[in-house]
């Protein structure tokens, strides 16, 4: 809305009518604007897009098990591939290499040891980065593909650090953070404090709390333009997929189905989340997408929207 232009609601008063519609059209969950990708008896978890948008990486669990696996599914459904692994091995928190040739996750042989490694994506082989007994977690890439951060979870506390992806010396960079997403613009580091969303730079230094919800947890999912940043949470009384623009501003909630929605992933080209899901009706977790703006201001509806309020 231009400054100093107010809605002339009397002289048109289907205004407020047609910005309910358009924003219900815009944000619910319509059984329209979703897709689900997977059905399995065990649970779909931890979904990540690739970067060229055609398959989206997750961990499945198999039903009655505590082995889990890593799995590809072509971004538009269909039959689940396994990621070929010359041994059994434990996999979470999956993060796709910028040019698409690896996947970084937290791998576990043993109940006592985790590691974060990088996996070839082709046939399976791997290098460590970090491991020993305590918690590694959710890797995340430098948009240029030199590094990759991670948290650890270690006496009570988390910790988020930088290591060089061909592996090196982990440079600690924030304490008392965890679950760090590094922005697409590669100027941000999005982690969670307190349970809520914080923004640091790849350093760790200007730090600013961007949320002040209750229950946010990981992991966050930049939008492609580094604009809004896609979580979970139960706020609302139940746990739900949000966005929140990092300009500051209310987080807007994206879905209400009042079972179990986590682990968002923005597609490449802004226009879906991938996320893990119990709508299914059945007692596992599959992964389904939603349809979502690219961003509330640049796609065509915001733009129609905004003329007809000016």
């Amino acid at each position: 809305m231009r400054q100093g232009t107010r809605i002339p609601t009397r002289a048109r008063p289907w205004v407020p009518a047609m910005l309910a519609i358009v924003l219900s059209a815009l944000l619910c969950d319509s059984a329209e604007a979703l897709r689900q990708l997977t059905s399995h008896p065990g649970a779909a978890v931890n979904p990540d897009w690739s970067p060229d948008g055609s398959q989206i990486a997750f961990v499945r669990w198999e039903p009655g098990s505590a082995e889990n696996a890593l799995y590809l599914v072509d971004a538009s459904g269909g039959t689940p591939l396994p990621v070929p692994l010359p041994e059994a091995l434990r996999t979470s928190w999956p993060a796709w290499s910028p040019n698409g040739e690896y996947i970084a996750a937290t791998t576990s042989l043993d109940e006592d040891h985790n590691a974060i490694q990088v996996i070839v994506v082709s046939d399976g082989a791997r290098w460590g980065l970090v491991g020993g007994g305590r918690e590694y977690r959710s890797p995340t890439w430098s948009p240029d593909g030199g590094w990759i951060a991670f948290d650890r979870y270690y006496n009570h506390a988390s910790e988020i650090a930088v290591v060089p992806s061909i592996g090196g010396r982990p440079e600690w960079i924030l304490s008392d953070a965890s679950f760090p997403a590094w922005s697409p613009d590669s100027t941000m580091i999005a982690f969670i404090r307190s349970w809520n969303i914080w923004l640091a730079s790849p350093t760790g230094e200007d730090q600013r709390q961007l949320t002040t919800l209750s229950g946010v947890r990981g992991p966050l999912s930049w939008s492609p333009n580094s604009r809004y940043i896609a979580f979970d949470s139960d706020h609302s009384g139940n746990q739900d997929i949000w966005m929140v623009p990092i300009s500051g501003g209310e987080p807007t909630q994206l879905t209400t189905y009042p079972g179990w929605d986590a682990d968002p992933t923005w597609s490449p080209r802004g226009d879906e989340i991938a996320f893990s899901s119990s709508r299914a009706g059945k007692s596992g977790l599959d992964i389904w997408a939603l349809e979502v703006p690219p961003t509330p201001t640049e796609s065509t509806s915001w733009g129609k929207l905004k003329t007809l309020l000016r």
